[in-house]
Order: C-alpha cells, then sequence, then structure tokens
C-alpha cells in the first residue's frame, strides 16, 4: 500500500531494540548507584531520558512488565511522587520478580517515599531492601539500605541514638570493605548526630575530604550544608556562612530545588543570628516556593533549623514586616534566590561594612555564568566545564555566547584573560 512507511513488526522490533538497549543502560545504573561512579552514571542517563520514556512506555504495552520496573526503578522518568506510586503499582504486578530487582526497586521505593514525606513507609521499605540484600549476601548494598533506614527513621520519632547507633554500625561496615563513598554518605548525618562539637566536626571534615576526593558533588553539597550547622551551632557563622556559599552553588548548578530551599533556609538562620530578619523572610519565603513546586518536605535537620528561624520570627518586633518579606522571596525565581542568597552571605561573613560587589556582580553575570568564566579561566574544555556543572554542552555553549556578549569578547583566549585579569575564579577557592 502507498503511504506504509513502516512494516508491522518493523516497528516492534526497533522498540525492542531501543528497550534492549535501555536495560544496558539500566543495568549499568543499577551497577552504579551507591559506587563512586554514581554522579557519571546518573549524567549519562539523564540526556537518554526521553528514550527511556518511550522504551518504559512501549514495555508496558508490549506486556514487558519486568523491563519497565527496572526502567522505571533506574531512571528518574517522572515527578517523584508519580514514579513513587506507578513503581509501586508495577511491583504488584510483576510475578515472581528476580530477588536482586526486588532489592533494587525496594531501595528505590524507600528513597522515593522519604522524599515525598512518606518517612514511615519509608523506614519499612529501608528494612525490607536490608533484608533481601543480606539473603542475596550483599553486604555492602545493605548497609547502604541500613543507611537511609537511619535517615527515615530520625525523621519517623527522632530517637537520635537508636538513629547514631544504625550509623555507627554502618561505618564500621562501611570502613571494612573501604567503601568511600559509603563512608562519605553516612559520615555526614552522623557528624550531625554528635554529642560534643569535636567529634561533630571530626566526621564532617573526613566526609567532605572524601566528597572532594570522589568528585561527588551532591553529597558534597549535604555535607557543606551540615558543616554549616555544626559551625552555626558552635558560634562561628563567618565559616558558615562560606559553605554555606558553596552548598548554594553547587545545588542551583544541579537545578536542584528542593536541596537549593535547604541551602536558603540555613542562610536564613545565620541571617536571623545576626538579626537580620526581613532579609532572613525572603529567603525562606524563596524556599518555601521552590519546595511546593518539587513537592518536598523537610527532613528532620530541616524541619529543626527552620523551627528556630520562624521562632525569631514570633519574637520579631511589629516593625519588621515578614509577610512583605515572605512574598517578596516567594516571586523569586531559583537563580535570583540563589544570587540574593550569596549576596546576602557575603555581606554576613563580612560584617558591618557591605563588601564591594563580586567581579561577577561587577560584571552582570549570573551565579552561574561566573563558575562557567572561573572554569574558563582554569583551562577546562566545554566538556570538562559540563561535567564539573553537571549541565549539557549545549547549556555551557549558551552560557558562553552570553558571557561573550556581556564581556564584549569574541572567543575563549579573551574571556580567559580578562577573566584573570579583573579576578574572577582567583578571589575564590
Amino acid at each position: 500500500g502507498h503511504g506504509v512507511l513502516v512494516r508491522p513488526g518493523e516497528l516492534d522490533a526497533a522498540c525492542r531494540r531501543m528497550a534492549v538497549w535501555i536495560v544496558e543502560l539500566v543495568a549499568r545504573l543499577e551497577r552504579d548507584m551507591r559506587t563512586p561512579r554514581q554522579d557519571a552514571a546518573i549524567r549519562s542517563v539523564l540526556p537518554e531520558r526521553a528514550t527511556a520514556r518511550a522504551a518504559y512506555e512501549w514495555a508496558l504495552r508490549a506486556g514487558e512488565r519486568l523491563t519497565a520496573l527496572r526502567i522505571l526503578s533506574a531512571v528518574p522518568l517522572m515527578p517523584t511522587a508519580q514514579r513513587y506510586a506507578q513503581l509501586q503499582e508495577l511491583q504488584h504486578e510483576v510475578p515472581d520478580v528476580p530477588e536482586k530487582v526486588l532489592a533494587q526497586v525496594l531501595l528505590t521505593l524507600a528513597n522515593l517515599a522519604f522524599e515525598t514525606g512518606r518517612a514511615e513507609e519509608s523506614v519499612e521499605l529501608t528494612a525490607a531492601a536490608a533484608e533481601a540484600f543480606a539473603a542475596l549476601g550483599d553486604v555492602r548494598l545493605r548497609a547502604w539500605a541500613r543507611c537511609f533506614e537511619a535517615m527515615a527513621r530520625w525523621t519517623v520519632d527522632a530517637q537520635r541514638t537508636q538513629v547514631a547507633a544504625i550509623l555507627d554500625e554502618t561505618l564500621a561496615v562501611f570502613d571494612e570493605l573501604h567503601d568511600e563513598l559509603g563512608l562519605a554518605y553516612t559520615l555526614w548525618p552522623a557528624s550531625l548526630l554528635a554529642s560534643d562539637t569535636a567529634t561533630a566536626r571530626a566526621r564532617a571534615d573526613r566526609s567532605e575530604t572524601l566528597f572532594r576526593k570522589l568528585g561527588a558533588p551532591f553529597g558534597l553539597g549535604h555535607c557543606l550544608e551540615g558543616r554549616a550547622l555544626i559551625e552555626l551551632a558552635a558560634g562561628e557563622p563567618s565559616t558558615s556562612c562560606a559553605l554555606l556559599d558553596e552548598a548554594l552553588t553547587i545545588f542551583s548548578d544541579m537545578d536542584n530545588a528542593g536541596c537549593t530551599a535547604h541551602s536558603l533556609e540555613a542562610a536564613a538562620a545565620v541571617l536571623t543570628q545576626r538579626d537580620d530578619l526581613f532579609d532572613a523572610g525572603r529567603l525562606v519565603g524563596a524556599a518555601a516556593e521552590l519546595r511546593s513546586q518539587g513537592g518536598q518536605g523537610h527532613r528532620p535537620w530541616e524541619r529543626e533549623g527552620l523551627a528556630r528561624t520562624e521562632q525569631a520570627f514570633a519574637d520579631a518586633p511589629a516593625s519588621v514586616d515578614l509577610d512583605r518579606a515572605r512574598s517578596e522571596g516567594r516571586l523569586l525565581t531559583l537563580s535570583d534566590a540563589v544570587g540574593l542568597g550569596r549576596s546576602l552571605l557575603a555581606r554576613a561573613t563580612n560584617g558591618a561594612e557591605v563588601p564591594a560587589p563580586d567581579a561577577e556582580d561587577r560584571l552582570g553575570l549570573s551565579p552561574r555564568e561566573g563558575n562557567v568564566l572561573r572554569l574558563l579561566a582554569e583551562g577546562c574544555s566545554n566538556q570538562e566545564i559540563s561535567e564539573r556543572l553537571f549541565v549539557s554542552v549545549k547549556t555551557v555553549e549558551r552560557h558562553l555566547g552570553n558571557l561573550y556578549r556581556k564581556l564584549d569578547v569574541t572567543n575563549r583566549t579573551q574571556a580567559a584573560a580578562y577573566a584573570i585579569r579583573h579576578g574572577v575564579g582567583t578571589a575564590t577557592s
């Protein structure tokens, strides 16, 4: 017949090839998650999300439910709450899920439950995952499940001693296995639960050193935030500001709204300590808006911090218009909120006198353009910049185009020379 582009069966074969390819990708992701290759693995799969989504839809239509289950378990195809519901539904529909896949699915479900504020379910699911990995003789992944179980328990009943005990047990296992990523991820919550400042600092320092060595920015951001809270409690707000500035940069570069929101709330806590309540209110408003967009709840240490800030707001003099502050904050985009947070942190660090504006501010660059320029001045290629900032090469090229226009230069060499001349990248790090 005329106009038939694909013969019956051809499309199905093409879909099947695509699904096979995606399942190979998923198998790599299953293998690399919770290893130092984790960030690279997630990066490699993000550009393939559209294809993964198509393969997932095809697998459902073709009745290949196990394939669909594995894809959805490994790849963030949709918003967290929706992914959680679909994954749970699929898990019940698939008969005889292989033990190994089931254990991974339970761990993913546990994390999704935690992210969407279902901490009780997360405790049950992590415990089930830990048992499943134990039955498979996988000591390492059992330890990861226990680490997540501790986080979920902390959220549910805030029994800090029990949570600390699980984390200590997990630390011992990761130490024995020389699993540096596991150690790094367990040390930062353990640092927040330490009973004295010296222990807290020692754990947080070790965690930070490991995250930097492994090049794992997501974990590093959490760890820096934890360190900021420890320093804030120890009466060192200036140290806290520098740590939060880096955490904010990391999370906004990853476009992670939930984590950016918490960094902004932590910055608000610093400002509250300095009696700068109006600006703290703007940051809390911005964070609330980011949380509502992403459906992100508060984790226990985040709740504790915000509660103290809210208490300070409750005691604020009537002259501080906190309602206006919050509604101003709610109108900010993610990058504007981050820009505001960073400039307020810089001001708080330098005491009363307002600092000379950053080179980036003087040049009218956004925080991310500033980062691109800094890395370019360090001699990074577009590919390297893309990997360091967790954005696509296309996005890097777009930022470079904007940069060249703003700096009135035509190529990398001129831009790098400009950066070095104007002190971009030399002041920080």
